[in-house]
Formats: C-alpha cells, sequence, structure tokens
C-alpha cells in the first residue's frame, strides 16, 4: 500500500536486485531517487525540518559572514572524496585536521 509507513518493501522482497552488479544497483538508486524527485510536492516535509531551516535561515540572517560559499563546500566536499579514495577510505587528521577522522 503506497504511503503505508507500516508496509515497507526490502531488497528480501525483490530478490533480483542481489544479482545485480554494483552499477547497476547504483542506475537503479538513480532512477528511483528521479522518480521521487519528479513527485516531490507530494513529500510531505516533517515539523521539525521545517523548524531547523527557520532556525538555519535566521542564524544565518543574524551572521551571514558566518559558514562557507555553496563553491568552497563542494570543492572540500570533492576534495574529502578524493582524498578518502586515496588513502583507501580513511583520512587522517594529519592529513587535513578539519576532517573528522572516522
Amino acid at each position: 500500500m503506497p504511503g503505508n509507513y507500516y508496509s515497507f518493501m526490502g531488497i528480501a522482497d525483490f530478490p533480483q536486485i542481489r544479482e545485480l552488479s554494483v552499477s547497476e544497483k547504483l542506475l537503479l538508486v538513480e532512477e528511483l531517487w528521479s522518480e521521487i524527485a519528479s513527485k516531490s510536492e507530494l513529500i510531505e516535509i516533517p515539523a521539525w525540518h521545517k523548524r531547523e531551516l527557520d532556525q538555519s535561515l535566521e542564524d544565518y540572517k543574524l551572521n551571514p559572514r558566518e559558514g562557507s560559499a555553496w563553491a568552497e563546500v563542494k570543492s572540500r566536499i570533492f576534495l574529502h572524496g578524493c582524498l578518502r579514495h586515496s588513502l583507501g577510505g580513511r583520512i587522517p587528521t594529519s592529513v587535513w585536521p578539519g576532517f573528522i577522522a572516522d
């Protein structure tokens, strides 16, 4: 039943998913996200999400110079991913102290 939180479907309901390669699984996930995004107006945003967003906006209005520009954030995310890949999945704090080591 769509929209019913008590009728969760998992991989066990679709055993053929286990047979897919990693790249095929990623394509499936991408297709699922696209399907969800095409119906985003049907997704109800929880009240606590709205409160958090409102608080973030208020914090920004009080101190707009605080934080990072989106271009800088994207750059850090990209570098983080590249470092993780080249270091076998871990980033020691000695490499970049700004990241929390796992």
